[in-house]
């Protein structure tokens, strides 16, 4: 008897699961069978053509480019400067009371800055008629 109730559950266990394998398998096929229509291809055409992409790719080139040529005409400030420069050096020197050449120290500290603006303009062209 202990035989036959397994054979039972067993039984009733594939013939569940077979069940529910084809009820899985409905659902698939309802979602893989959507209406759709031409324009619907259409638009999911337009967003993924290769087209469109190469289109997008040369219009953020073009906008760069563009910004780059507007920021070319606009004026530039240049500031250089050496704060200070020090400088300790022997020199020789013709003592000419004692008749002589000393050599004497001499240190120098110098300081430079350069301020410069300038700014490219755009072609221009005249016509004469």
């Amino acid at each position: 008897m202990n035989r036959k109730i397994k054979n039972k559950i067993i039984v009733i266990g594939l013939i569940l699961s077979c069940t529910i394998i084809t009820a899985q398998q409905n659902k698939n096929d309802i979602a893989i069978q959507q209406k759709t229509t031409l324009i619907d291809v259409l638009n999911t055409a337009s967003k993924h053509s290769l087209d469109v992409f190469k289109a997008k790719r040369q219009y953020g080139v073009n906008y760069w480019e563009f910004k780059s040529f507007k920021s070319s005409l606009l004026p530039k400030i240049n500031f250089t400067a050496q704060p200070f420069t020090y400088n300790s050096a022997l020199v020789e020197r013709y003592d000419s009371e004692q008749n002589i050449d000393v050599f004497r120290q001499q240190q120098t500290i110098n300081s430079y800055a350069n301020l410069s603006i300038s700014q490219n303009i755009g072609a221009t062209v005249l016509i004469f008629i």
